[in-house]
């Protein structure tokens, strides 16, 4: 178990984002980083990662590394994990001592269930239960290549059940039409019957849903007009309906990837993702009847800083 009381950066090495979360040593201020990557692309044909995609990656964890040192923050003050797309890749392994290497990051592989522990964590930490009673809240994680539905039972923190759909933005908008049909026909059953019937009863008893990951928050800001730039304190905590979701979709659908850029700024890389993303999204709220959603900006690297510790329980083997 890695284990440092005095970790002050966590790097999320997600399928198609890298984020990274600085704690300022002085206060309670966080810096955060965010670079598209795309290290699962093709990796659903493949099972590997490309060589494009590693260096991509290889080059932002590179800028992170010189980010940490203009800190003074240390590799040993450094929390690092990966997700779903280096489960699946049969070279993930490889990179990940490449990179412990070259720049010190000891990288681990987090388990489904460490995944969603971490996210989850990183979302109920600064989550707050009325009159102090404890409150289940349900997470929608949907990253590049996964998605995790979450049932978490808030003070004290505890993951009452998830699960992992090996579906994500990134995989999504690889799909053909028909592969796309299907893989979202095919939604509900990815859901077993008995964690289905637990979230059917939680949605329509109106607990929270809190959506999180890269997609959710994009279309958030869309959805507030800001199309220049992208300021998380703007939609932390917002509510939005499916059918700003649906809206939403209307707009983009017709757009290319490069018109999507010029109405869209902030978007930069994301532009390839964001209407897979949204198909996705707004989908599994229907398959659910989950008719609002509140967006967060935290997950999983706030999961990390929080506890400061990688428990080995939730390494990947």
């Amino acid at each position: 178990m890695i284990d440092n009381k005095n970790i002050n950066a966590a790097i999320d090495i997600g399928s198609n984002s890298v984020l990274m979360s600085l704690k300022d040593k002085n206060s309670s201020q966080r810096e955060e980083y965010s670079q598209i990557t795309r290290l699962a692309e093709g990796l659903n044909q493949s099972k590997q990662f490309s060589a494009t995609a590693l260096e991509r990656t290889y080059k932002t964890l590179d800028e992170y590394h010189k980010i940490l040192i203009s800190k003074k923050i240390t590799t040993s003050e450094t929390l690092a994990c990966a997700t779903e797309a280096a489960r699946i890749a049969n070279n993930s392994s490889t990179f990940f001592q490449e990179i412990e290497k070259k720049l010190g990051f000891k990288i681990n592989i987090l388990s489904t269930e460490g995944e969603a522990y971490y996210s989850a964590l990183g979302v109920t930490s600064g989550f707050s239960s009325k009159n102090g009673q404890p409150l289940n809240v349900i997470i929608i994680d949907l990253g590049g290549a996964s998605t995790e539905i979450i049932i978490v039972e808030n003070s004290p923190f505890k993951i009452v059940s998830y699960v992992s759909i090996p579906l994500g933005a990134l995989l999504v908008t690889e799909l053909s039409p028909q592969q796309l049909t299907s893989s979202i026909a095919s939604l509900s059953l990815s859901l077993p019957p008995s964690f289905l019937s637990s979230l059917s009863s939680l949605i329509l008893s109106g607990f929270p849903v809190i959506t999180i990951g890269g997609t959710a928050t994009t279309l958030a800001n869309i959805i507030t007009g800001n199309n220049e730039s992208f300021i998380a304190d703007n939609i932390q905590g917002m509510r939005i309906s499916i059918d700003d979701l649906m809206k939403t979709q209307t707009k983009l659908a017709y757009s290319t990837e490069k018109e999507l850029k010029q109405i869209y700024p902030f978007l930069g890389e994301r532009a390839k993702t964001i209407i897979g993303g949204n198909i996705l999204l707004s989908s599994l709220l229907n398959v659910l009847k989950i008719k609002y959603i509140n967006i967060s900006t935290h997950g999983l690297r706030h999961g990390l800083l929080y506890e400061g510790k990688i428990k080995s329980e939730y390494i990947f083997s």
